[in-house]
């Protein structure tokens, strides 16, 4: 690998004369080739910003401006749509705040900076809350804005900050008395408001939540139609299929269901079918279907629950446990919690063979497709599943990671009794994801409010707060800090003008007639125009989304005033064309690499000498290189030749025996010749081989059976290979004992199933002398012809 590191402009030229060429580094990851012209090798040079002037400051302002301006045209009833372009595919038309913040990057690196301080405030306020997004950036531009003109005037940023911190944290208390827990009836007024006041999304959300309740699962997904669909999967869901479609009892739907059905949870992979015989006979004799969760099945073991699936003798079906690893443990707990079972674990003394009735489940429905598996609770375990669920609660609240409060939420959901699915759709691609942002936002904020009650919307609580500060000014320590405070009174009325601007009207009337009143849930309907009840008129906002968006806001502002230096990097200028080749010629020098003309200094002969001396070198190296990766490519080549032709090979060999095949069926059916082998006690295997081996084409007698008659047999073949005794009895009735059950596959693969199944006595005319062993075939298909 060839790295070029180039002249940076903070490399002088008397450092470019004096350099000698760098030699090739061996590092045991191979021979990396630094190369610079003049042999000048330097990290990338920093730019230093400091507030002299308030120049610092400045810079970053305006890229706060910036960001918060574009963002702000999306608050609000009336607010505008945004459109982004995309560099694959369509364009986004978006009205979410944080979709717009994320897209945007200044050219100037200070404001640049400046804008990702306060997308910060934004992104922080969507992972908590999940909406007040645009609300959180428009706070934090008032408190900045506030904050830098008092600093400009020489007060102390420190005490300043201080002031904010306090006051914010205080008027996060009276924000929590001034909540009300949401009814179910607000539900969709909440929806609603965040969608920007679309009641149809605000009460497909409600809806939803009525049917999952309010600890349920809503998930969102893109609809294959223009219009909006909801529906709930009840019960326990999860994205494991049957092992096997010979499980399947409705073959239109190919799927299994059941009804009143045992469950076996195991949580280890199952490896011999003598482990299940207890669990199967009890199956057997109670007359009710199973279903097997397990970590996996070895093939003998699930050959015997398919033989004895198709032969009706058992209700069986058997799954993978979902998750892996720890995850894996804890859905199996969680489907033993819901259905009263034990999950069977080696490490705490429970055994497979040893099981019984006790360890099942009960479910009162099954149903298993495909690619999922359905399991509805009958009610009885309520308690230990409210348990469970508070267990699993308590895990949320100290998980760090976001994907895993997601998935444990996923529990909750699943054992609380559903998961309800909203089916966006839309005509077109673009308006598509517009509206599932919107029902993202009205998910998230009804689920806040759920959380920690609802206040009153519109910007208006966040305007009344600010009748708090007086009393929070009082237990300040100085001037400073109550400056501090002032910077966030002011600030707060910050999001109700610009509601009222984006509505088209005059920010700062709307504020002085809202506070004029003195009931606080009276306030400005931008989407009305009218100055009503706004919880009576259903304009509500979630308290954790407003408190989310006061302390984001002021912690990004404490960050911004207590900042006076900036360093960034500094751009490298587009070097100009190359004048000329170090090779000579127009064509003959290396790719990619550029000339810089020699600086006219009295050291300009040496530097050119260097440049001359370093290219020589690196372009010897590259020509060793391209010979290496010549002769690479050749083997390579070769290589794939010879695959091919074993591809060639094997496919000649496929035809070949596809076509002998063809000629050895010409007759369109296929027989099997069975006889009673000598094949030892206990040894069936010896007895299917002669099976085997006379599998023809044609008619062939059959022996044992109706005399004279002839048997057609449709693999797959169950076999059942039984020793006989020494003894006949009267009528030349032998007694047979059972030794085996196979699978025979019709293509030469025999499945033993079990050993030693049962005793059973059949008659026969031929006498049989101790230590034979037939076969008696029970096809799923027969034609006797006589």
């Amino acid at each position: 690998m060839l790295l070029w590191s180039e002249v940076g402009p903070t490399c002088q030229d008397d450092r470019l004369a004096t350099a000698t060429p760098t030699l090739p580094l061996r590092e045991e990851r191979g021979e990396i080739f630094f190369f610079a012209y003049g042999g000048c090798r330097v990290n990338a040079a920093k730019e230093l910003y400091f507030n002299k002037d308030g120049l610092a400051i400045k810079k970053l302002q305006n890229g706060v401006n910036k960001l918060a301006d574009l963002v702000g045209v999306t608050l609000g009833p009336k607010g505008r749509n945004v459109v982004l372009e995309s560099k694959y595919g369509s364009p986004k038309i978006v009205n979410d705040g944080v979709t717009v913040a994320k897209e945007v990057e200044l050219e100037d690196p200070v404001e640049n900076i400046g804008a990702k301080l306060v997308r910060q405030a934004a992104a922080k306020t969507n992972d908590l809350a999940g909406d007040g997004t645009t609300t959180s950036v428009v706070l934090a531009q008032g408190m900045i804005t506030e904050g830098v003109k008092v600093v400009a005037a020489g007060a102390n940023p420190v005490q300043i900050t201080r002031g904010i911190e306090k006051t914010a944290k205080a008027l996060v208390s009276e924000l929590q008395k001034m909540s009300k827990e949401v009814e179910d009836s607000e539900l969709a007024d909440v929806a609603a408001v965040s969608a920007g006041n679309n009641y149809e999304i605000g009460n497909m959300i409600a809806e939803a939540m009525n049917k999952v309740g309010r600890q349920g699962v809503v998930t969102l997904e893109e609809g294959k139609s223009a219009e909006n669909n909801l529906y709930v999967v009840e019960g326990m869901q999860f994205d494991r299929g049957y092992i096997s479609p010979y499980f399947v009892t409705d073959s239109e739907k190919m799927s299994v269901e059941y009804e009143n059905c045992k469950l076996l949870l195991v949580d280890k992979k199952i490896n011999n079918a003598r482990d299940l015989i207890t669990i199967l006979e009890d199956a057997i004799r109670g007359g009710y279907p199973i279903l097997i969760v397990t970590e996996d099945i070895e093939q003998e073991a699930l050959a015997t629950l398919v033989v004895n699936r198709l032969r009706g003798a058992l209700k069986i079906a058997a799954i993978k446990a979902p998750g892996f690893g720890e995850r894996k443990s804890q859905y199996l707990d969680d489907i033993a919690t819901l259905t009263g079972g034990t999950v069977i674990r080696e490490e705490v003394g429970l055994s497979l063979d040893k099981a019984d009735r006790d360890v099942l489940g009960t479910a009162a429905k099954v149903v298993v497709t495909k690619d999922s598996t359905t399991i509805v609770g009958d009610g009885t375990t309520q308690d230990e599943v409210n348990k469970r669920v508070t267990q699993i609660k308590n895990q949320i609240e100290v998980a760090e990671q976001e994907y895993e409060k997601e998935k444990l939420n996923e529990r909750i959901a699943k054992l609380s009794g559903g998961v309800a699915v909203i089916q966006v759709g839309a005509q077109t691609e673009t308006e598509l994801k517009e509206k599932k942002l919107r029902v993202e936002d009205a998910l998230n904020a009804t689920k806040a409010a759920v959380e920690e009650g609802i206040v009153v919307g519109g910007g208006c609580t966040l305007l009344r707060l600010a009748s708090k500060v007086d009393a929070i000014i009082e237990t300040l320590e100085n001037d400073e800090q109550k400056v501090g405070a002032e910077i966030v009174r002011k600030s707060l009325s910050y999001p109700l003008k610009l509601i009222a601007k984006n509505a088209g009207v005059n920010g700062s009337v709307v504020t002085e007639k809202v506070l004029a009143n003195d009931n606080f849930r009276y306030g400005y309907n931008a989407a009305t125009g009218k100055y009503e009840d706004l919880m009576a008129a259903g304009i509500i906002d979630p308290t954790k989304v407003v408190r989310c968006c006061l302390e984001h806001a002021a912690s990004v502002a404490k960050t911004f005033i207590t900042s006076d230096a900036v360093v960034v990097d500094i751009k490298e200028p587009e070097k100009a064309a190359a004048a000329g080749n170090p090779m000579g010629g127009s064509g003959g020098g290396v790719v990619g690499a550029e000339v810089l003309e020699a600086p006219v200094t009295a050291d300009a002969a040496a530097a050119t000498e260097t440049r001359r001396r370093a290219a020589a070198f690196t372009f010897h190296q590259l020509r060793r290189r391209r010979l290496l990766h010549r002769r690479f490519a050749l083997a390579h080549l070769l290589l794939l030749l010879q695959h091919r032709l074993l591809l060639l090979l094997l496919f000649v060999v496929v035809v070949v025996v596809a076509v002998a095949g063809r000629r050895r069926g010409r007759h369109g059916r296929r027989w099997w010749w069975i006889e009673q082998q000598q094949c030892g006690l206990g040894r069936p295997d010896r007895g299917v081989a002669r099976l085997r081996e006379e599998s023809v084409s044609g008619d062939t007698s059959f022996q044992g059976g109706a005399a004279g008659g002839r048997l057609r047999l449709t693999p797959p073949i169950v076999l059942v290979f039984f020793h006989a005794t020494s003894l006949p009895l009267p009528g030349h009735q032998v007694a047979r004992q059972v030794v085996a059950v196979g699978l025979f596959d019709g293509v030469g693969r025999l499945f033993i199933i079990n050993r030693q199944v049962l005793g059973f006595r059949t008659t026969n005319h031929h006498h049989h002398r101790g230590g034979s062993c037939s076969v008696l075939l029970l096809p799923p298909q027969q034609k006797v012809q006589t």
